[in-house]
């Protein structure tokens, strides 16, 4: 169950090689068991949920994006720039910026 408390805002960026508008998200966000959270679409309005994953993505993390082009465009054959901000303390948050692929099921 995806309830809204649980997700922080969606960053949405054109996948030019698939064709289709990435969402991305931290799902269970400054928790330590937040993990990335991926949606897809279509439109670019309505999106379903495609996969989580927190390998490699730190604990207490929120406020992620994607770093695409100035006309919003991504391409998942290459390896994606993510950044976002991470920490248990309240105000004290370190960011973290790492590439990561996004595998589609063709």
């Amino acid at each position: 169950v995806l309830v809204r408390d649980y997700i922080d805002s969606l960053d949405v960026a054109y996948d030019e090689d698939q064709e289709t508008f990435l969402g991305s998200s931290v799902y269970l966000r400054m928790s330590e068991k937040s993990r990335v959270i991926l949606f897809g679409s279509s439109n670019g309005k309505n999106f379903e949920k495609l996969d989580t994953a927190k390998d490699l993505f730190e604990n207490y993390a929120h406020n992620l994006g994607i770093a695409k082009s100035p006309e919003g465009h991504i391409h998942s054959d290459e390896m994606i720039l993510i950044g976002y901000a991470y920490g248990e303390n309240w105000g004290r948050w370190n960011t973290k910026f790492q590439k990561v692929t996004v595998e589609f099921n063709r």
